[in-house]
């Protein structure tokens, strides 16, 4: 019929189906133009939408022109074989923004009919750092094994860390959106307090049990003497034989020309494993002061077996009297009189005037100081001067405290940036108080409050945990059965063992590490990034450490040189950076 139409040259058919045909034609095609065209929009949005979402991961970490090419990338791969036409876009890349803007002119088939060949979107996709909140705690292994270029590599790891994270930020609409801590930690923690002005949550009464450990008093030797010795009938400490314990700040603030490098030990089992609140009321949670104390032997010169020794054994208001303690007794003479008379017995009686007589013998025995009471007396403290060579960290009431102090949450991006590249590396390797001390910079409760509270929906706590190697304690032979550090002597058992092998010590401070991070994990919504740096093949249990502490098998790295370092940062601070697509 239509045919017929057509060829029909009756009339003025042919002139009225001439008119009506273009529209007729245009009319439906726009249908196919319309639905081609919004099929093709749609792959170009959600193009551009995947790519500016890929591109904003790279600030921060990469140049502009490389945050650019990520876009292109990412677009020609999300169009390839779907688009009909070449399509050119802009990448803006501000602050923590990507914007990619385009216009697509879709070719028409039937449109043109009626003079409209193209049809016509202008595109937009925009994405921004994701609107929570950021507290991130980086826990690094400042032990002497990091000095050298791994200790440069790791400042310039953690830099660029920073910088991207203050970087993808900048466009954040939360308030103070992105803190930052820092914990270097060695064979302790230095926690930046000074003994004068102390906070309340440490010890300043000597009230925690740690508190009197190493150190005795008149009193207490006093009582010992009685008990070493319970027939004797009186006993004798001159005052400052030994002196009096009040607390360890005041054992700081006595000694002259040295002042407390800010190191605490380990709370009481199970406190150092938790963040329990320290309060009074619970002695044991307090933070007691660290204070390595001057072992036996003249300054310089330590006692057999001893390796502290900074003062004489005698110094300060010391008493030279030792303690004593008296027996009495009671010795009858003999009587040779017996049976003798007259001149005889006079003889006799002048020859043995005390024949037959009862008397009462008092005996005072001196008690001569053990190496042990030489080292904890507290007498030796009062007002001395302390040699210059014992001022510093290796050696004095210092030892073992060694790093810079903990940097607590902070906005000021240049202060921690400041305070990564005042790292030094020196010292032995606690684990453990590296990953307490990072936990308790993050808890909102004391000692640092600065941490947002844990339940806050739109809040990120974050650890990051480097080391380059095992926890270790250097142990020896003498009578306290290693170096003094945060936990103490092994000989104190704070550790659940007090044997000198240092493959058993180390084998509970991987318990306790391994107990930190299992409740940081049970108790918390923290999550855990580790690496473990150029660990040797001969310490595997310290990458099994970092392996388990992680929150997930993604979040631990494994850097076999500076390279994979920073590139463990970088991609730590890429997987941080939680985005939301905002148009």
């Amino acid at each position: 019929m239509l045919s017929q139409f057509l060829h029909d040259r009756r009339g003025n058919i042919a002139m009225m189906f001439g008119l009506l045909s273009i529209p007729l034609i245009a009319a439906t095609g726009a249908a196919v133009d319309y639905s081609r065209a919004y099929d093709q929009r749609m792959i170009v949005q959600d193009a551009l939408d995947a790519a500016a979402l890929a591109a904003n991961r790279l600030i921060g970490s990469a140049t502009v022109a490389q945050i650019q090419a990520e876009a292109e990338a990412f677009f020609r791969a999300n169009v390839a074989g779907r688009l009909d036409l070449d399509l050119d876009f802009v990448t803006v890349v501000d602050g923590g923004t990507v914007t990619l803007t385009t216009n697509l002119a879709v070719p028409t088939n039937f449109l043109g009919l009626i003079g409209i060949n193209d049809i016509n979107f202008a595109l937009k996709s925009r994405s921004v750092a994701g609107a929570a909140t950021y507290e991130v705690v980086l826990v690094l292994d400042n032990s002497t094994s990091m000095a050298g270029s791994k200790i440069s590599t790791l400042r310039t790891a953690a830099t660029n860390l920073v910088t991207t994270l203050f970087d993808l930020n900048v466009s954040n609409p939360r308030p103070d959106p992105i803190r930052i801590g820092l914990v270097p930690f060695a064979a302790s923690v230095n926690i930046g307090v000074t003994s004068t002005s102390p906070p309340s949550w440490m010890d300043t009464t000597g009230i925690s049990p740690r508190s009197a450990i190493n150190f005795t008093t008149d009193a207490i030797e006093l009582a010992a003497l009685q008990q070493q010795f319970p027939n004797a009938t009186s006993y004798s400490v001159p005052t400052n034989a030994f002196g009096t314990f009040t607390n360890r700040f005041a054992l700081w603030n006595t000694l002259r020309s040295v002042s407390y490098g800010g190191c605490v030990e380990a709370r009481p089992y199970p406190y150092d494993v938790n963040d329990t609140e320290p309060t009074t009321t619970v002695p044991a949670t307090l933070f007691v002061p660290m204070f390595a104390p001057d072992e036996p032997g003249t300054a310089g010169y330590p006692s057999s077996g001893y390796v502290n020794s900074w003062l004489s054994d005698t110094g300060g208001v010391c008493n030279a009297t030792v303690p004593f303690y008296t027996t009495t007794s009671t010795y009858t003479y003999p009587n040779p009189c017996v049976g003798l008379s007259g001149r005889n017995l006079r003889n006799c009686q002048r020859d043995n005037p005390n024949a037959g007589q009862t008397v009462t013998q008092i005996t005072p025995t001196e008690v001569p100081l053990t190496p042990l009471q030489l080292q904890e007396r507290v007498c030796k403290y009062q007002n001395v001067t302390v040699g210059s060579s014992y001022r510093g960290l290796g050696q004095g009431p210092n030892l073992n405290c060694t790093t810079t102090p903990v940097r607590a949450l902070t906005t000021n991006e240049s202060d921690v940036l400041g305070w990564i590249n005042g790292m030094q590396a020196n010292g032995y390797t606690n684990i453990e108080e590296g990953v307490m001390w990072g936990w308790r910079l993050l808890s909102p409760t004391v000692p640092f409050t600065e941490g947002r509270a844990y339940d806050d929906p739109e809040n990120r706590k974050i650890l990051i945990i480097m080391t380059d190697g095992a926890n270790t304690y250097n142990t020896n032979g003498s009578p306290n059965r290693s170096f003094y550090s945060a936990f103490g002597y092994v000989k104190a058992n704070f550790l659940g063992t007090t044997s000198n092998n240092e493959s058993t010590v180390v084998a509970r401070m991987n318990a306790r590490t391994l107990e930190a991070c299992a409740n940081i994990a049970g108790q918390t919504n923290i999550i855990v990034y580790t690496i473990a740096f150029q660990i040797p093949s001969n310490q595997l249990s310290a990458k099994q450490i970092m392996a388990d502490c992680a929150s997930d098998s993604n979040k631990a790295f494994d850097a076999a040189n500076n390279a994979d370092l920073l590139e463990a940062f970088r991609l730590i601070g890429q997987d941080i950076a939680t985005l939301r697509l905002a148009e």
